[in-house]
């Protein structure tokens, strides 16, 4: 865990919405009229996440030719508003690993786990205390053998990765046949 008024010294918050997603068109193959849609098992064209309360309406269109079906194009789509529905979130900070001086497992920094950043000094719009629950992506010391508990930690929910970068290059290109 991260506290301003225990072991980190600055943080930097940032939230990445290229990718977000709330309300979803998904279409399978076919043209026009006959294109597979979810209209015929939903009763609307769309699909909304659970966090557009949240985010608000961000609507975007995903077509897959290779789907024939609206179950199949309804649990593909489930799973991509389910990645998307979120805005990419990292978080930077300078902090002090103090695992070697207290004992305590929740003052390491451990590559691939969650690290819990409590931000009780700032509030949101509904008065609650910003509190986040990532991944720990990266480490980098100034000096690891001059000051070692001194580490620049990076967190994120997701990583932007070379499929996130071709699902883009995709989307793209099947928008304009639309």
């Amino acid at each position: 865990e991260m506290r301003l008024s225990r072991n980190m010294r600055s943080v930097s918050v940032t939230l990445d919405s290229r990718e977000l997603c709330t309300r979803l068109y998904p279409f399978g193959n076919g043209e026009g009229t006959d294109r597979i849609g979810l209209s015929s098992l939903t009763g609307a064209q769309y699909m909304d996440s659970d966090t557009i309360r949240k985010w608000g309406v961000v609507a975007k269109t995903w077509t897959n030719e290779e789907i024939f079906d609206s179950i199949t194009l309804q649990d593909v789509a489930q799973r991509y508003l389910e990645k998307y529905k979120n805005p990419i979130l990292s978080i930077e900070a300078q902090a002090m690993e103090l695992s070697q001086l207290t004992g305590q497992a929740w003052d390491r920094f451990v590559l691939g786990s969650r690290c819990r950043v409590a931000l009780p000094e700032y509030k949101t719009e509904t008065n609650m205390n910003l509190v986040y629950n990532e991944i720990v992506i990266g480490q980098d010391w100034a000096d690891v053998y001059g000051d070692p508990e001194n580490v620049k930690v990076t967190l994120a929910n997701r990583i932007r990765d070379a499929a996130d970068e071709i699902a883009d290059f995709m989307r793209e290109a099947t928008s304009s046949k639309l």
